[in-house]
């Protein structure tokens, strides 16, 4: 039986992952990225934010935690979850214009502690 208060968890949760998603995509356009999609679902897979600037392609694995640290949110991405967003990330650029120079993993930490949640990006993570 589900209870009331595990529902309600769940729905907090996917509010914080949303809105984490959301600030993550207005930082990566204020680095000058252009966003093309979020939450791009191909066969088991999601890719949370997938954006570009002239020279690169950017697939951006989005990590949301209530308290923690950076450490914590590099620690919850699994080399399960590695090889599913690279496997994710083939079968989307598969059918799109090669006109990158690169394909580039990040990871956003987004820890919600106090009145400001704070955003780290880091390049390359994976």
């Amino acid at each position: 039986m589900i209870r009331d208060s595990d529902m309600k968890q769940q729905g907090h949760n996917l509010l914080q992952g949303f809105s984490s998603e959301a600030l993550v995509a207005k930082e990566m356009q204020r680095l000058g990225y252009t966003i093309l999609g979020r939450n791009i679902r191909i066969m088991k897979g999601e890719l949370d934010i997938v954006c570009r600037n002239e020279r690169e392609m950017v697939i951006v694995e989005v990590r949301s935690l209530e308290d923690g640290t950076i450490e914590d949110c590099i620690e919850g991405v699994t080399r399960r979850k590695v090889r599913l967003v690279r496997r994710t990330a083939e079968l989307f650029l598969m059918d799109k214009p090669v006109d990158y120079e690169e394909v580039r993993f990040f990871l956003a930490c987004v820890i919600w502690r106090g009145a400001e949640p704070q955003i780290t990006i880091i390049e390359d993570a994976f």
